[in-house]
């Protein structure tokens, strides 16, 4: 049997082609970005990119945006944190997630999640269950409101620490930290009481099929993402606060009508 891909790129240099998904991009000067691809084989790779001050660099911009779908090409090598791209293409262009408002505002959220998620992941699984769903969405016409909540729980079984939903009618308590319902209140502070407990086989029984049949208010979706988040800190090493949180759930916070 051959070695894996792993095993022979610490031996030597090799030319790489893959689909990927961008994750994020970092301003490391005036003239070079940083670029963190989640890529389907090698998992996630940074790459460094000398900016362009031509006509290219329109273009070049709106192919690495956050969860844009790109195909690469790439000499990796084994001794660099940093790649450099030989090529840049785009894979799957967006129809309506860079220019619809709610939309564009819920993947800035998933694009730190996953790159936050994904560090330690390679598995092609993983690079497909993300690209059917950003594929999902960006044709959705309408009840998408729980897709965060939805796509967030997906990933969390594909990364392999979903809780255990046993016992929730006589265990009422769910202890984040162990995942799991306890008939007690955990001595430690991140658990669910009783109220927010029950709602997890719910949650847990969602796809994108059947999300739109859950009735959630905004406050309430974000009270889901707040424990979700928290629960990946607990899960993840190294996972840290999920700064654009609270920034999204201003930006898609219900506008109150002013009375006259």
């Amino acid at each position: 049997a051959s070695p894996p891909l792993t095993e022979i790129l610490l031996k030597k240099h090799m030319l790489i082609s893959s689909p990927a998904i961008v994750l994020n991009r970092i301003t490391l000067n005036d003239t070079t970005l940083i670029v963190n691809l989640y890529t389907r084989q090698m998992g996630s790779v940074a790459f460094a990119i000398k900016r362009a001050k031509t006509s290219k660099a329109g273009i070049q911009s709106a192919l690495l945006q956050p969860l844009s779908s790109i195909s690469v090409e790439w000499e990796h090598k084994n001794t660099k944190r940093l790649q450099h791209m030989s090529s840049i293409s785009v894979l799957q262009p967006y129809t309506s997630i860079p220019y619809h408002p709610q939309k564009n505002i819920m993947a800035s959220l998933l694009s730190e999640i996953l790159y936050h998620s994904t560090k330690q992941e390679h598995q092609g699984d993983l690079y497909d269950l993300i690209t059917d769903s950003l594929r999902w969405l960006d044709n959705a016409s309408g009840h998408f409101s729980n897709f965060n909540i939805t796509f967030l729980i997906r990933l969390i079984c594909q990364l392999g620490f979903h809780p255990n939903t046993d016992n929730p009618s006589s265990y009422p308590f769910f202890d984040l930290q162990n995942a799991e319902f306890t008939p007690k209140r955990p001595s430690h502070n991140y658990y669910l009481c009783p109220n927010d407990a029950q709602y997890i086989p719910l949650f847990m029984s969602l796809n994108y099929s059947n999300m739109h049949l859950l009735k959630t208010t905004h406050q309430q979706r974000f009270r889901a993402l707040k424990i979700i988040t928290t629960y990946y800190k607990l899960h993840i090493t190294g996972f840290p606060d999920v700064k654009s949180l609270d920034i999204v759930n201003e930006l898609l916070k219900p506008k109150t009508a002013i009375r006259s």
